[in-house]
């Protein structure tokens, strides 16, 4: 069993010490496909699934750690079966939106907090569709991009209350948006994603239409648990792991770095992380986080997590 354990991280200043807090919420098994923003007030917002009941959960943290729980969408994750283990939540101001696959009616939907509550919108249908999810505010309203089954990459603009204008931007002849991750670089969308044969994938924005970059000539299979941000000088910044079979060890982790033609890619840490990863952008730096997970007959077994700056 699992419980979904929060790590705190407070600023006194930019310039003074780090200290952290681990807190574990109660609740087990209801931490698959976490993702964390914070409102003006620090309030931490999750939107997570529920492994045992299926359900889409939107919970709030304080700063004095005291914890609110919602039920956003029953059933939206089949047990052992079709688990749904990608969600992204976004704040506009206070009011979170969610985007996440659900399950049993083969949709891609973002849940939209209104006055009146949860409002669910379907973005698109079809076999898997937006089984991966990220989602950013831009331009005054919500962008999302979406991985399906049938291996393409969708981005989908909401254009008022239950209205969504979706396009195909990546189609090459192998699947891609597996693990997407999504930013904004110049006032242009910018996705990272993963292809079927574990190559990392940048999909730009431009003026006419999208333009896709396979990134070739890494040393392994790549582009796990990718997370884009926005770099120095109109620059793209992509941490993501090296892939390895399911199940063992993590196999390290990588940074892709650069623009559309011309984008380099190193080695960060060659133990056992990358698997799920972190990233943000603090006084022009990147700072890393990721996860340790190491499954060894021989030294053990271990699971921690790693942060960088």
């Amino acid at each position: 069993m699992r419980a979904l354990a929060v790590i705190a991280m407070l600023w006194p200043s930019l310039a003074g010490a780090q200290s952290f807090e681990k807190i574990c919420l109660p609740q087990q098994d209801a931490g698959d496909g976490a993702s964390v923003a914070v409102d003006a007030r620090n309030h931490i917002h999750f939107s997570r699934i529920s492994r045992l009941s299926g359900a889409l959960q939107h919970s709030v943290m304080r700063p004095d750690g005291a914890v609110a729980d919602a039920e956003v969408v029953r059933g939206v994750s089949l047990l052992a079966l079709n688990e749904v283990d990608s969600t992204q939540i976004v704040l506009d101001g206070m009011r979170p939106s969610i985007c996440y696959h659900h399950a049993v009616d083969d949709t891609f939907e973002v849940a939209v907090r209104t006055d009146a509550g949860w409002q669910r919108e379907v973005v698109s249908a079809g076999r898997g569709a937006g089984r991966w999810c990220a989602m950013i505010s831009h331009r005054r309203t919500l962008a999302t991009v979406f991985g399906s089954d049938d291996g393409r990459l969708r981005m989908a603009l909401r254009m008022g209350s239950d209205d969504w204008s979706t396009e195909i931007i990546d189609e090459p002849d192998e699947p891609v948006g597996i693990d997407v991750s999504l930013t904004e670089i110049g006032g242009a969308l910018v996705a990272a994603h993963r292809t079927q044969s574990d190559r990392l994938r940048v999909t730009w924005q431009l003026a006419d239409g999208w333009q896709s970059q396979p990134l070739m000539g890494l040393a392994s299979e790549a582009g796990v648990s990718p997370v884009a941000v926005p770099g120095e000088g109109g620059e793209l910044w992509v941490v993501h792991g090296t892939a390895g079979p399911r199940g063992t060890s993590d196999s390290g982790l990588l940074l892709t770095e650069g623009r559309l033609g011309m984008f380099d890619t190193r080695l960060l840490s060659d133990d056992e992380t990358g698997g799920s990863n972190g990233a943000v952008r603090v006084n022009g730096a990147l700072t890393v986080a990721t996860r340790l997970f190491r499954r060894n007959a021989v030294f053990g077994n271990a699971d921690a997590l790693r942060y960088y700056n």
